[in-house]
């Protein structure tokens, strides 16, 4: 979109279900959904230049880790970190429950949220769970770094809860 005349500037298809999120990588802009892949779109041309593939159900959420990095979460429960330049999943993030549908990064971390009711906070180094938040009382569907120290969560049930992530509380 031309944010001064609200016209629409290129239309990018390509995805065979409906997507739910985003993520620019400029000159590139990434997208995921429900056909269980990322696509990487160049915005100068609107090519498909790449597709990543290795989630088995809906992917809800994608975050850039890196210059080089994506993640990406899941309704199959993971959370996969992808090469940019190779395409390739160099590991997968597994220990939630329920569906993956936030990631945010808080490098050296990632946290990613869910249906588990839980945000986890993924060491990006050794791919282990390092602090699991419990309090929500249902699906948390967003998760955000609101200072270096603090993280918001929102949840399906009505709250949006404020973490410190030292202590975890």
């Amino acid at each position: 979109w031309d944010l001064e005349t609200g016209e629409c500037t290129r239309v990018l298809e390509g995805h065979s279900w409906p997507i739910w999120s985003i993520c620019l990588v400029s000159p590139s802009l990434l997208a995921s959904g429900s056909d269980e892949t990322v696509r990487i779109w160049d915005l100068q041309t609107g090519e498909c230049t790449k597709m990543l593939e290795g989630h088995l159900e809906t992917i809800f959420s994608v975050c850039l880790i890196s210059p080089s990095f994506l993640a990406s979460g899941s309704e199959d429960k993971t959370v996969r970190i992808w090469d940019l330049e190779t395409g390739e999943c160099t590991r997968v993030l597994e220990g939630h429950s329920w569906p993956i549908w936030s990631i945010c990064l808080v490098s050296p971390s990632l946290l990613a949220s869910g249906s588990d009711e839980t945000v986890r906070i993924w060491d990006l180094q050794t791919g282990e769970c390092t602090k699991m938040l419990e309090g929500h009382l249902e699906t948390i569907f967003s998760v955000c770094l609101i200072s270096p120290s603090f993280l918001a969560s929102g949840s399906e049930d009505k709250t949006v809860r404020i973490w410190d992530l030292e202590t975890g509380e």
